[in-house]
């Protein structure tokens, strides 16, 4: 039977439901010039095919003229269309099917094709306007102008679209290439790609796994399941993914609530914000600030510190931080657990082995570090000595090698603990010159920064020239120091000599062992008068830190000395004493001093015995 014959206005037909009104062809699409056909119910697979020269319908390579009503605006409906049907249209036309119960594919129609409902897969190739409702099984988009589905029972594959796909739901994965823009209004139950897809807006869950490249726009998402992988991107918002999150290139900002996994980002020019990460964090090139609440492992930032941004990482393991550049920012450093490493100049504010706040340069912008491990802080290839903070001191400054180089004036300051008081030493070098200035002791009442009115100093100034100078507070104690010095030096040397000459009288009746047990004696007493003038200067400057409030104040412990006369030989000899009574006196004398060393007496007893001896 010929085509024409088959759509005969002539053949009446019971009337059938209308299509809704939410499956009528896009507001774009208006204005063609084809015909507009309306289908049913298709009872199988179904095939349409553009670019005929006029409307043909086949069913096994047969045409066949179906049920159909003409209508007065020219519309064709079919009720019905058996299994393996084939319409061929010319361009321009317009189809609306209500349902298939099969297979469906629309292939190089210049038109648009819209469907309520495919029970199956529906391929659809190179068709100008799309709308599909509800797809049963996979659904491959390829090559066309504009597309909207609103929910895809399995898989979904988009790729060269001349406008942006509009998706609700898809069950299964999602994979788009090569399109201007996509929106996905609700969730995807498998995983989700994107390539070059231009602005990505992911408004709902994702099941599994994300993985977006090139992606010139923001992806905005609720959850997703499964690990992040993003490159190229201008930006991410996540409320949560269960597993990894990887981002590299991101021009716009990077937010996530939490992640399960670890946390690797690379290249970031705008703020990232990290709720929860429970593994691992790497940061590398972060230019406008870190913020991450808890690191449930170890983090690790290598990034320059620009001027005015906040980099703020809390970790339950180790924390490195390796900066580039010029470094110009304040820190903050607290572990709980671990140890302070720096390889930084900072000017050190306060600290201990747990606890570091300094500061480098101009401090424009701002590190805060807290971890249950170790912390370590360096810059890359431009320190090479290293600082580990002690329980009593904080080394906060190393030698920078390149700046001593290059700059005319170099000025470095330490500050620590030590014994519970603390201490400041500033160094100013320049050519020709040198000059170092010490502050300190300060007790704990003292001015909370070290420096006040309390504060006691001295310094050493040397200029090429002029030689060094001493000044400052101290230099009146350390004369009186010096004086005190000279004196106990010389009275052992006078002493020393005077048991010389006693040795030598003796020379022929006392043995070798006990002149050098002699000599030794005198000078271990001149060290203790030493050691004495240093107790005594050391206890002025404690008095005098503490404001006079120690009471009942103890010689610190140490070794204690017995002060020792020894008779003169010559004198006993002359008055007549017998011969063999030195040496007896002398092995008595040194059996009491053993027992005092053992113990076996007391103090007071071995100096009632030596001055019975007399």
């Amino acid at each position: 039977m010929p085509p024409e014959a088959a759509f005969a206005a002539d053949r009446p037909e019971p009337p059938v439901p209308p299509v809704a009104p939410e499956q009528s062809p896009f507001p774009e699409a208006r204005g063609l010039t084809g015909p507009d056909i309306e289908i049913d119910l298709v009872e199988g697979d179904f095939r349409v095919l553009g670019g005929a020269p006029q409307l043909l319908l086949t069913v096994d390579g047969e045409d066949i003229a179906g049920p159909l009503t003409t209508r007065e605006n020219g519309t064709l409906r079919f009720s019905r269309l058996p299994d393996d049907a084939e319409l061929r249209v010319p361009d321009g036309t317009r189809v609306t099917v209500r349902q298939v119960y099969g297979d469906l594919a629309v292939t190089h129609l210049d038109g648009v094709f819209s469907a309520q409902r495919v029970a199956g897969d529906a391929e659809i190739l190179d068709v100008a306007v799309c709308e599909l409702v509800q797809v049963g099984g996979d659904l491959e988009a390829e090559k066309g102008g504009q597309l909207r589905v609103r929910h895809v029972n399995a898989d979904l594959r988009i790729e060269d679209y001349d406008e942006p796909p509009l998706i609700g739901h898809v069950s299964g994965d999602l994979q788009a290439r090569n399109l201007p823009g996509i929106e996905l209004r609700e969730a995807i139950g498998g995983d989700v790609v994107l390539d070059r897809c231009g602005d990505a807006s992911l408004v709902g869950t994702v099941g599994g796994d994300l993985h977006a490249a090139r992606t010139t726009v923001s992806l905005r998402v609720t959850a997703v399941g499964g690990d992040v992988m993003l490159a190229a991107t201008t930006g991410v918002t996540l409320a949560a993914a269960g597993g990894d999150l990887h981002v590299d290139d991101v021009a716009g900002p990077i937010e996530a609530h939490s992640v399960g996994g670890d946390v690797v980002i690379r290249q970031a020019t705008a703020p990232i914000r990290i709720g929860i990460a429970g593994g691992d964090l790497l940061i590398e090139h972060a230019l406008a600030g870190v913020h991450v609440s808890r690191v449930g492992g170890d983090a690790r930032l290598d990034t320059p510190l620009r001027p005015g941004a906040e980099y703020s990482v809390r970790a339950g393991g180790d924390i490195e931080l390796r900066v580039r550049g010029e470094v110009n920012a304040r820190f903050v450093a607290q572990t709980n657990g671990g140890e302070i490493r720096t390889r930084l100049p900072l000017s050190v504010e306060r600290g201990r082995r747990r606890n570091l706040v300094g500061v480098i340069g101009r401090g424009d912008a701002s590190v805060t570090l807290r971890s249950g491990g170790d912390i370590s802080i360096a810059a890359t290839d431009r320190f090479e000595e290293e600082h580990i903070m002690g329980d009593e001191y904080v080394g906060n400054e190393t030698k920078d090698q390149t700046q001593t180089q290059t700059d005319d004036n170099d000025s470095k300051t330490w500050e620590g603990n030590f014994g519970g008081r603390r201490f400041r030493v500033r160094l100013d070098r320049g050519p020709g010159r040198a000059h170092v200035h010490f502050q300190g002791p300060f007790g704990e009442t003292e001015d909370a920064d070290g420096f006040g009115p309390a504060s006691r100093d001295f310094g050493v100034e040397w200029e090429r020239g002029r030689g060094a100078r001493v000044y400052g507070e101290y230099e009146e104690k350390l004369s009186d120091l010096r004086g005190k010095a000279e004196q106990t030096a010389r009275k052992a040397a006078d002493q020393a000599q005077e048991y010389a000459e006693r040795a030598a009288r003796r020379l022929r009746e006392t043995d070798w062992e006990s002149v050098g047990r002699e000599v030794r004696q005198a000078v271990e007493k001149a060290v203790g008068d030493l050691e004495d003038a240093f107790n005594q200067t050391r206890r002025g400057w404690e008095g005098r830190s503490s404001g006079g409030a120690q009471q009942g104040g103890q010689r610190p412990s140490g070794a204690q000395r017995v002060k020792i006369e020894y008779d003169d030989d010559g004198d006993a000899a002359a008055a007549g004493a017998a011969p063999g009574a030195s040496a007896d006196v002398e092995a008595q004398r040194r059996a009491i001093l053993e027992q005092l060393s053992s113990g076996a007496i007391s103090l007071d007893e071995a100096e009632r015995r030596l001055n019975d001896l007399r």
